[in-house]
């Protein structure tokens, strides 16, 4: 009997697209095993495009270096991308994430819960939740329910009468309560992401979480620390517990506000602003101009401290009554020194951390089963991308 060669597996093939407040960053990857190989990359910061904000992706221009970024990832990567699917990661004032406790009472407590009843439960918890979550943000922006898309929902935990339970078929009692991770952005942005996916030339797209792959790339490490991703316009708070979501909350301050005040105090262009704070993060300026720009600085890296302790005041007064003693920074935000010096040398005693929070960065290689062939992801900027390496 002859015996054929078996044919060779061909590799999948994803494109990220990271669509951030200040910048676009593209990454090709294959897996193998459990490795994500990086074969092309690209990053564009708007301000040398012209583009004002992220969110404008109906703006031609945007359409433009979408296209450009990904044209010189494929260059890089010296591959077919014809059936890829492309990951889609947005500003997180597009794509909203959001935690919702609910609760359910069961009318016969002493009843098994079968799969029928399972499913009936679930099928109430989520539309009641999604209704709530909907004419919430109807309320805090005025869109309307009917134009709110749900891109997906993860339960993250379920009790029964107080007891935290792995599934609903097999129990009984009465009363249930679910924490639902929800993912859902405005309808007119989902058209632009799918218009643009259609102009590359590919059908498959998957919006994701950041959160959600933020977990699993930590999970093998039972982490337990907060984590600030630090954007242009937006910084995005996450704790997590022994590897797993425990909440989210965020506010409209980042990196942006300190390129505004460069250009406001000096009298310069934004475009030669937005140079000035990046030689200012490289370190590559004088000691007497660099003592100038943290002068000019200060008061808004205050502002953002002030905020950020807000938003960690009301996770303590949730579930989580004493905070992580880590934190971990990412994102083109916190390259800027004041970041990590206020948050290193400013008083934390005012919020419940057992001891003096511990500030570190995560870079490229703290994340696991990434290969970097292509050698060029060599700033914590990659790092959101990078997650959406990690999309089950």
């Amino acid at each position: 009997m002859i015996g054929f060669p078996a044919l060779k597996q061909k590799k999948e093939i994803f494109l990220a697209l990271d669509i951030g407040t200040e910048a676009i960053k593209s990454l090709i990857f294959t897996k193998e095993k459990e490795k994500n190989i990086i074969l092309g990359a690209d990053l564009k910061e708007y301000y040398r495009l012209g583009i004002q904000d992220g969110a404008d992706l109906d703006k031609e221009v945007m359409k433009e270096a979408i296209l450009e970024v990904v044209s010189q990832a494929k260059k890089q990567a010296k591959t077919e991308m014809k059936e890829c699917l492309i990951l889609w990661r947005l500003p997180g004032n597009i794509l909203k994430e959001k935690i919702v406790l609910n609760s359910f009472q069961r009318k016969n407590p002493k009843k098994i819960i079968d799969q029928e009843e399972e499913d009936e439960i679930y099928h109430k918890i989520i539309n009641q939740t999604q209704q709530e979550v909907s004419q919430g943000v109807f309320q805090e922006s005025g869109i309307l329910p009917k134009d709110i898309h749900f891109i997906d929902f993860k339960i993250l935990e379920r009790k029964m009468d107080g007891y935290q339970i792995n599934q609903l078929t097999g129990i009984s009692g009465q009363n249930l309560v679910f924490r639902i991770l929800f993912t859902f952005l405005a309808k007119n942005y989902l058209e632009n992401v799918k218009k643009i996916t259609k102009d590359l030339g590919l059908e498959r797209l998957k919006i994701v979480s950041e959160a959600e792959n933020l977990c699993l790339a930590f999970s093998s490490q039972k982490i337990t620390a907060v984590f600030l991703d630090i954007g242009g316009k937006f910084t995005q708070i996450v704790s997590m517990k022994e590897g797993k979501l425990q909440t989210l909350s965020g506010f409209e301050m980042g990196g942006e506000i300190f390129s505004q005040k460069l250009s406001q105090i000096l009298g310069i262009t934004k475009i030669r602003a937005e140079d000035l704070k990046i030689r200012y993060a490289q370190r590559t300026l004088s000691e007497e101009v660099r003592k100038r720009i943290s002068e000019i600085l200060l008061y808004d890296c205050r502002s953002w401290f002030s905020n950020l302790k807000l938003k960690l005041r009301e996770i303590s007064r949730g579930e989580e009554k004493i905070l992580p003693q880590t934190i971990l920074l990412f994102g083109g935000g916190s390259l800027l020194p004041e970041i990590e010096e206020i948050l290193a040398g400013e008083e934390w005693d005012d919020l419940p951390f057992l001891n003096r929070p511990q500030v570190k960065f995560i870079s490229p290689k703290d994340l696991k089963n990434i290969e970097d062939r292509a050698k060029i992801i060599s700033t914590i900027q990659y790092i959101p991308s990078l997650l959406l390496c990690y999309t089950p």
